[in-house]
């Protein structure tokens, strides 16, 4: 990797730090306390247990809940934050994100 650094630290310092969010990540079991993780699921098939605060998808559950296609954890206001920065087309507290280029080729219907 480019940065040598693990997905869930360049998220971190790439998006969330600049963003202001503090309960957007992966893993937050390792950083909330559990007692303000709601439950998201009982697994009886791959973990036989209640999960909380942890991935539900297996592939990413293997690679230790980080992954490119595991799903964060966040919270109402963080995601609205994230939705606004879209809503600007990558620009939000100073930062760009991506270009409004970029967006734009990523929203476009590619089919009619």
């Amino acid at each position: 990797n480019k940065y040598k650094k693990p997905l869930d630290d360049l998220a971190h310092e790439f998006l969330y730090e600049p963003l202001g969010l503090r309960r957007t990540l992966f893993n937050p079991w390792k950083r909330i306390p559990l007692s303000e993780i709601v439950p998201s699921e009982r697994d009886d098939y791959f973990r036989q247990q209640e999960l909380r605060g942890y991935v539900h998808d297996m592939g990413a559950a293997m690679l230790g809940g980080v992954g490119g296609h595991a799903g964060l954890f966040s919270n109402a206001e963080e995601v609205f934050k994230i939705m606004q920065m879209y809503l600007q087309k990558g620009r939000a507290n100073g930062h760009y994100f991506f270009s409004p280029t970029s967006f734009d080729i990523f929203n476009r219907c590619r089919f009619v």
